[in-house]
């Protein structure tokens, strides 16, 4: 894959994450554990069983939270905080060559020859 699929997934990835954020960590680590898509090797624990039950179960409550007014209120309001973290990680997973997840891996990249 090119720098630009990378680049293009990783800003997916962070969309995606700011909308569902479990639905999208349990989609990625699906199809990385069925082979449709090769992960990049920071994304590779997103197939492991624990984070696919575990998103799968945050994903059906935030689905069950969503239907109820209050609590769709406090949901949204601990999920504003968790989205963001969770969308950067997923797009510096992406963009992460070796697979570390150092502080200067995206500067790293952004500074990285063509």
């Amino acid at each position: 894959m090119t720098d630009a699929h990378l680049f293009v997934i990783g800003i997916l990835l962070a969309w995606l994450a700011g909308i569902r954020v479990y639905l999208t960590v349990f989609g990625v680590g699906l199809a990385g554990l069925l082979g449709w898509v090769d992960l990049p090797p920071a994304l590779q624990a997103t197939e492991s069983w624990w984070v696919l039950g575990t998103s799968a179960v945050l994903a059906v409550a935030e689905f069950f939270a969503d239907k109820i007014p209050g609590v769709d209120s406090a949901w949204d309001l601990l999920q504003t905080l968790a989205r963001v973290p969770a969308g950067a990680f997923l797009a510096a997973a992406t963009l992460s060559p070796d697979g570390d997840l150092g502080t200067g891996t995206l500067l790293a990249l952004s500074l990285k020859p063509h």
